[in-house]
Formats: structure tokens, sequence, C-alpha cells
């Protein structure tokens, strides 16, 4: 999780996780929540944006009449499904047993959704469509909620200024990456803090956020698209590992092209001052911006990264909504 303390969970490669007893794409998304009997799962669901690019959606469906309409959770992450689930599976397991749809859509350019992926530009939009997709289908009721920590809580921020009549509610931990400019704070997402670039984003980047990625191929069955899911691992082989031996290169805005990374948004970032007009190309959170429904922030006082920005987040947007 990019948060880089607030749900005390580091994600490093797939194998590692499944050497250290974490979900990968072979474990069934239906086992990380402890639902199998009582739900079904549907892997690999291709959700169209306005674009035409599609992103992957995984879904887990509680059993019962099939006429039955119903309200739904959606989760936008870069990170394997079974991880994001494995992280809020107390929540998102009594949900299912209350009659909720767990929808999780990977951010485009992750994992095994299509494009190019560059943190939070598009997001709003990409949001908007998926949540829009999610009202359409023949088991919604038309009522969402949104859910998730650090990258799947920042970006709930996009899609809630948005104001789309079926977001209902959203839940965000850890969101300080979310937020650009506001009130009492201007590090732009938490790339920099007083006005230094976090160095912790070389970290993630160098394991989770490179523009290109390999992809499933178009027009193929939904049976195959989740064989293939469960037959080969999108994660990077870097993945996000505590070992930096790295951290000490200079100057530091080349390091990962000096670890022969590919490339990344942190190129472009580093030469972006905290004041500079390019971020408003990034759906933060802006000076402005208003929501119509019910949010509620959640962090933790040990998280002395995002704790004080997720704070003026609260105190701007309860004036605003």
């Amino acid at each position: 999780v990019r948060a880089f303390a607030c749900c005390s969970v580091t994600l490093v490669t797939a194998a590692a996780l499944a050497g250290n007893g974490f979900p990968t794409y072979r474990t069934s998304v239906l086992d990380v929540l402890g639902v199998r009997g009582i739900a079904s799962a549907e892997e690999g669901v291709p959700i169209a944006m306005r674009d035409g690019t599609v992103l992957n959606g995984t879904l887990i469906i509680p059993k019962g009449a099939a006429d039955v309409k119903r309200p739904a959770l959606l989760v936008q992450t870069p990170y394997l499904p079974q991880m994001e689930l494995e992280i809020g599976k107390r929540v998102e397991a009594q949900l299912v047993r209350d009659g909720y749809v767990i929808v999780v859509v990977n951010d485009r350019g992750t994992q095994w959704s299509q494009g190019e992926y560059h943190w939070l530009r598009g997001a709003a939009k990409d949001g908007y469509d998926s949540l829009e997709w999610v009202t359409h289908q023949p088991w919604s009721d038309g009522r969402v909620g949104t859910f998730g920590c650090s990258s799947s809580g920042e970006v709930q921020f996009a899609l809630a200024t948005m104001n789309p009549p079926g977001l209902k509610a959203f839940v965000a931990g850890g969101p300080t990456t979310g937020v650009g400019h506001i009130a009492g704070y201007a590090d732009q997402g938490v790339f920099y803090t007083g006005g230094v670039p976090m160095w912790a984003w070389a970290w993630w980047y160098h394991g989770a956020g490179y523009y290109y990625h390999p992809k499933l191929p178009s027009g193929i069955s939904p049976s195959e698209r989740a064989a293939l899911i469960h037959a080969f691992d999108p994660d990077s082989y870097y993945g996000l590992s505590s070992r930096m031996p790295w951290a000490g290169y200079l100057p530091s805005g080349k390091v990962l092209d000096a670890l022969g990374s590919p490339k990344t948004e942190f190129d472009r970032l580093m030469t972006m001052a905290p004041d500079d007009r390019r971020w408003k190309e990034y759906d933060f959170l802006d000076t402005g911006q208003s929501t119509r429904g019910p949010g509620m922030r959640v962090d933790s006082w040990y998280d002395t990264i995002e704790v004080y920005g997720m704070t003026r987040a609260f105190q701007y947007l309860a004036g605003r909504s």
C-alpha cells in the first residue's frame, strides 16, 4: 500500500507475498473474504471507459434470487484484487453477508487493466465511468459506496468531487496522497513535505508505477480471461521491497534511470516545484471543489506523513459538503 504507514502493510512481489502467507492471483477472492458458499466470483471482467480503454474488474456477488437488486461497494486500486481485499476483509466480508456486491477495479495501466499508468491523471473520469458501469448492471439497485486505504483511498476524492448521483458515501483511509492544495496544506499529494520531495516515491515508482505493462489480448472469452489471470503474474519483478541499496544515489532525480527502471511519472514529478501549474493535471482534492455525499476519512496518529493532510482535508470538506 502506498500509504507509507497508514495501513501497516508493505507490498512486495507476488512471489514474496505467497511465501509470507498473503494471497496472490491464484488465491480465490472468495477464500480471501471467507465467503465461499454464500457468494460467487467473477474475475477478469472488462469495464470499458469513455475512451474505449478496458479496465480489469473483480466481482463478488452474494448468492440469492437472480432478480434481487443490490447495493455495491466499489474499490479502485493499482494492486492485486486479492491483496486489496485482504486489507479490508473484515468490512468487506460482512458487507457481502449483508447483501452487497463488492467490485474491485484496477486503475488504468495496472494489473490487467489496459492503458498507461499516470498517477491520478484522469482518475476522476475513470472513477465516474466505473461507478456508472456498476449502477447499470442488472443486479444493481443504483446505490454505490467506495472504500479503501492509501491508493484506494486517495482516488476517492477525485470521484467524490464529481458528485455522481449513484455515489451514496465514501470511506477513504490514508488518503492524503489525493490532496493537492487546500487551506493549510499544499504538499501536492505528499510528493513534497515542507517543500522537499518525498524519497519514498522513488521506492514506490520503482516497484509499482510504470507507464507500461503487459496486457491481456482483446477479444478473448470471459473464461479465457479468468484462466490467463490465474496463469500469469502481472506484478513487476522488483515489487515494493524494503531493500534500497540505491537510496544514496545522486542526483536523486535520476536514480530510477540509473537503475535501468522502466519509465515512470517520477522523472516528470521531480521537475515540478510545489507551485508548478502542471499539478493541475492531476485529479487531487483542490481549492474550490466540494462534495454532496457523506464521507469518512480514516487515519492513525502514528502516520506522521499523512495524518495532518487528512485532517486538513476533513476540515476543508466539512465546510463544503
